[in-house]
């Protein structure tokens, strides 16, 4: 066996999808076609991400599918058909795929999953081992009922599996409670990288996550000009100034900032002449009496 070490699962990811595209080549020159096992997983990510992106004629590969949870249905995001279909399938379009379907009736498409891999040697399997040494990096218990779906990917995201089920952590209230236990944890991870690498290691699992931004970022952010968020007015004294624009969107009644802050009393006569019916005699009779 030959055993490689490397620095981060991002290395490791490009190094698996590198070794399997010449092999899965190799295949296809000598015998006109790939077959091979795909497993699933977090840790299978790097090395999916990788794997698409090689020069490899796809339509020559026969792709089996190695498991699946019993009784889960396609659409749950926990299902390994939607994470291969949505990470790898889709993208490359493989000449053939076999996936276990694990509900009703699934020892049937084991039987055929079963049937058709022994028709021919497999050339090449991507098989991953999780902490506890069970293939295919499900580590259990599993819970398909959890409410905590965005908390479990991020701690595999962050690399603290263990959280998951920490009686301090393990939902949302009890994480509140122990926050002063649970952010230097947190900080350990996120001080190591860039705001930009957080971005991408969170979305990429599906975590929500946004930049809190200084002021002067949030001036620059593409989605606040896209948005016309910022305006610029012109102000009586200050001259051109920056300021929120409304946040509604509306199609038969747009909202609109049309000036400025006023000054002090700018529009005083405005308003008691037009709202309220004085004439600029009586008006100019309050001001004279200081009572506007």
């Amino acid at each position: 066996m030959k055993v490689k070490v490397l620095k981060d699962s991002n290395e490791l990811g490009k190094e698996a999808a590198m070794f399997s595209a010449k092999s899965i080549n190799k295949a296809v020159a000598e015998k006109g076609k790939a077959r091979i096992v795909l497993s699933t997983g977090v840790s299978q990510f790097d090395t999916l991400k990788y794997l698409v992106k090689m020069n490899v004629d796809w339509q020559k590969v026969e792709i089996f599918h190695l498991d699946e949870y019993v009784g889960l249905p396609e659409d749950h995001p926990a299902s390994f058909r939607k994470y291969l279909k949505e990470r790898f399938v889709d993208i490359v379009h493989p000449g053939k795929i076999f996936f276990i379907n694990g509900e009703d009736g699934f020892e049937k498409y084991i039987r055929i999953l079963t049937q058709n891999i022994r028709e021919e040697p497999i050339d090449l399997a991507l098989v991953g081992i999780g902490e506890n040494g069970h293939i295919a990096f499900n580590d259990p218990p599993a819970d398909f009922e959890t409410k905590e779906a965005y908390w479990e990917r991020f701690c595999h995201a962050i690399g603290k599996e263990s959280l998951i089920f920490d009686d301090c952590f393990c939902t949302n209230d009890l994480r509140s409670l122990n926050y002063d236990q649970l952010q230097p944890i947190i900080t350990e991870w996120s001080e190591r990288i860039t705001i930009k690498e957080i971005l991408n290691i969170l979305e990429k699992v599906g975590v929500p996550v946004g930049e809190a931004n200084a002021v002067d970022k949030i001036l620059e952010d593409p989605n606040i000009k896209l948005r016309e968020m910022i305006i610029e007015l012109q102000h009586p004294r200050a001259g051109a100034v920056k300021i929120a624009n409304t946040p509604l969107r509306l199609s038969e009644t747009p909202a609109k900032i049309e000036t400025a802050s006023p000054l002090f009393g700018q529009h005083t006569d405005e308003l008691l002449n037009d709202l309220l019916g004085y004439t600029q005699e009586k008006i100019s009779e309050l001001r004279a009496s200081e009572i506007i």
